[in-house]
């Protein structure tokens, strides 16, 4: 028995309804999602071949025997850039001749996935620095310019998220 005050007890099953497909990428998608990857591989490379003047522009100090620390830093930077960066098939093509993903598409596979973990990584920085500025670890200028810089870049990866939707 249908009732016409409650129009959704008479929706369709839904083994026939047909499946609507995702709807295209904003068109500033691929490039935000390019030029955030860049920079962030970019930095990150800068900082793994030469972590002591770098970090120390952001007021962190690193001790001669604590200079791989800094390198790792610029790794993980490094390889979430290039995720960012790979994650579009045409510069997959380009840079290391894959440019299709596992299912045959030539959209932005992985992309929120890798601009997911950019994010996390960065918002997981600022609460490190967070909580070692509160203990005294850090100094005011290197906690303000780390806890700034990852809250701008999550913020710009969010952005990048949006375009993706």
């Amino acid at each position: 028995m249908s009732n016409p005050t409650t129009p959704f007890l008479n929706k369709p099953s839904s083994s026939s309804a047909l499946p609507t497909p995702n709807p295209p990428p904003h068109r500033l998608a691929r490039p935000a999602l390019l030029t955030l990857g860049t920079l962030r591989a970019l930095f990150g490379a800068a900082v793994l071949v030469s972590p002591a003047p770098l970090l120390g522009l952001f007021g962190l100090d690193l001790p001669p025997h604590l200079a791989f620390l800094g390198s790792m830093i610029g790794a993980r930077d490094l390889i979430l850039g290039e995720w960012m960066v790979l994650s579009d098939p045409k510069m997959a093509s380009l840079l290391v001749g894959c440019g299709k993903g596992r299912s045959g598409s030539t959209g932005l596979v992985g992309a929120r996935g890798a601009v997911w973990a950019s994010v996390a990584a960065d918002l997981l920085d600022a609460v490190v620095f967070g909580l070692a500025f509160g203990r005294g670890d850090v100094g005011g200028k290197a906690a303000g310019m780390t806890i700034g810089g990852a809250l701008v870049f999550a913020f710009l990866g969010m952005d990048v998220l949006w375009l993706l939707k």
